[in-house]
């Protein structure tokens, strides 16, 4: 739970600090979601094959916690605690609010007490008052529908592929790589893509939505897992597209929308 959103943050990050234009930002952040994909080909598979081992569920656990922990070292010493050349000083005021940088140690009193560790309730509920709801309430409806319903799907497959159709875990396993496999091949094509809709993100968001649909009533009609298996790949393809098309309308309308004092 703790490393969740790992991944969101990440494009967070991305969009942050990466290519200005829409077409570099779009080719960027499908690349990082074809090298997410790998770790969905090969996870599965080894983890169907360990769940079938002896006390299988405590191995998959301890090893996923593992690899999440290896990825919190690797992103902590690799990824730069701000902009190269700045050096910012330890603690400082900005306002009413204290900012604190990561070369700070842990165990300091002014860190203990700061929001960088304690959730603060009432700046949560302020960030949500202070949104801009006019601007982009329409692209996080959106958002909210088409990561529900994918959330839905994914949360219900392993169970339907047991009950429906008697999957054993090394098949659940390969069936989920080969969504890694379609979805990490869409990735690296979602810059093309975009080129070709001519950076109407719009236009190439309303079309993955229709086939979004489609995909999933296929898939819930599906009589055998050759069927299940076709329609997963438009699947994992419009949900990589989507999810960068819907990215960069956000950031595209954030920047575009006028600043709150």
């Amino acid at each position: 739970g703790c490393f969740k959103h790992s991944q969101t943050i990440s494009r967070a990050f991305l969009s942050d600090e990466g290519q200005s234009t829409p077409l570099a930002q779009a080719t960027l952040l499908g690349n990082f979601n074809s090298f997410s994909a790998i770790g969905f080909i090969v996870g599965p598979v080894v983890g169907g094959h360990m769940a079938e081992t002896e006390a299988g569920f405590s191995l998959v656990a301890c090893t996923a916690g593992l690899v999440f922990l290896l990825n919190a070292a690797l992103v902590w010493c690799m990824v730069p605690p701000g902009p190269k050349g700045s050096h910012p000083p330890r603690i400082h005021e900005e306002g009413s609010e204290m900012q604190l940088t990561r070369s700070e140690t842990a165990l300091s009193m002014e860190k203990v007490g700061s929001e960088e560790i304690n959730l603060n309730i009432r700046k949560v509920l302020r960030s949500f008052k202070d949104f801009n709801w006019p601007q982009l309430w329409d692209l996080l409806l959106m958002r909210f529908f088409a990561g529900f319903s994918i959330i839905i799907f994914r949360s219900n497959f392993t169970m339907v592929l047991k009950l429906k159709f008697k999957a054993s875990p090394s098949t659940i396993g390969y069936m989920t790589s080969f969504s890694g496999i379609i979805a990490a091949l869409s990735g690296f094509c979602i810059g093309a893509l975009i080129k070709r809709y001519k950076n109407n993100n719009a236009r190439l968001l309303l079309h993955a939505t229709i086939l979004q649909v489609a995909s999933l009533a296929c898939l819930t009609v599906a009589p055998s897992l050759s069927v299940l298996l076709l329609a997963l790949v438009p699947l994992n393809l419009v949900t990589s597209v989507s999810r960068v098309g819907i990215t960069i309308l956000t950031v595209e309308s954030a920047s575009a929308s006028p600043k709150t004092e």
